[in-house]
């Protein structure tokens, strides 16, 4: 359904996920409230058609629903600390961040204290896909949504799946990441073996795509380790934050799956393995 609902939502946190997410709804024209600790990502909102709110209470105090994307559990918990008596009976809250299961628990109970309803509803498929409404969507709780909640989460996504209880979609989006890292780290290792060899690592990319094995997200990274390090110093920003993020989902995953000791320290090596697959170090030695 598009926007001719009555439902009325507000975004807080508009990073590059966030920013994109909203600006998808008003696009779909939806009235929308936001709010950001930077003025200038509310200023590009507005321009497009969004209200700006000063505080998180501000925004959530009219919404029926308030979608949160921030970095950690812990800033989804100020937020919620932050909207005061606008989290209260009727309120739907979706957490969009990449958390663990066990930490959206947490933060539902304390929404289901003051009456309101948190899930996860958990996104893959990068800024691009979500300014077009092309994320994938992972959500727990997904049955006890409303039929307008739901309506919300199509205009965000192309797919939204059933993550079962609530913190399944968190789980589910720790588990997409895990399998995902380790594609960039074994395309980082194949590329290294066929240079090393004197194969054009052209080859081994069309290898992969001729198998059916690679998508999107994958052949967007091999982007990265095809760069001259020349170029690489320039991105030193850009792969310090993908690796921090990388690091962040891998510690997720390490302290949230109930695995045996082998499977645990292959999830840790594949974390420690990050800055070298993302090309990190080089780019910083380039800046040195």
């Amino acid at each position: 359904m598009s926007a001719t609902s009555p439902l009325r939502v507000a975004y807080i946190g508009l990073g590059s996920m966030g920013g994109a997410m909203a600006t998808r709804l008003v696009t779909q024209g939806r009235d929308l409230v936001v709010h950001d600790l930077s003025p200038d990502v509310v200023d590009r909102l507005v321009a497009k058609g969004a209200v700006a709110a000063n505080d998180a209470r501000a925004a959530a105090a009219d919404a029926d629903v308030v979608s949160i994307c921030v970095p950690a559990a812990s800033h989804v918990d100020s937020v919620l600390d932050a909207m005061g008596d606008a989290l209260r009976p009727g309120l739907t809250v979706l957490v969009h961040s990449t958390i663990g299961p066990s930490e959206v628990r947490v933060l539902a109970e304390k929404a289901a204290a003051a009456g309101a309803v948190l899930r996860d509803a958990c996104i893959a498929g990068g800024g691009s896909a979500a300014a077009r409404g092309e994320v994938v969507m992972f959500v727990g709780g997904l049955a006890d949504l409303s039929d307008e909640v739901r309506s919300l989460l199509d205009d965000y996504a192309r797919a939204v799946l059933d993550g079962g209880r609530v913190g399944g979609g968190a789980a589910l989006k720790v588990a997409v990441n895990v399998m995902t890292y380790a594609q960039f780290a074994a395309a980082s290792i194949g590329y290294d073996g066929v240079t090393k060899e004197g194969v054009d690592p052209a080859v081994l990319i069309e290898a992969w795509r001729q198998m059916g094995m690679f998508g999107v997200t994958v052949e967007q990274f091999t982007m990265i380790l095809g760069l001259p390090g020349e170029h690489l110093g320039g991105l030193l920003e850009m792969l310090r934050v993908q690796a921090d993020n990388a690091f962040k989902d891998l510690n997720l995953a390490a302290e949230t799956a109930e695995v045996g000791p082998v499977e645990q320290a292959w999830v840790e090596a594949l974390r420690d393995a990050i800055p070298t697959f993302y090309r990190y170090e080089e780019a910083k030695e380039q800046q040195q």
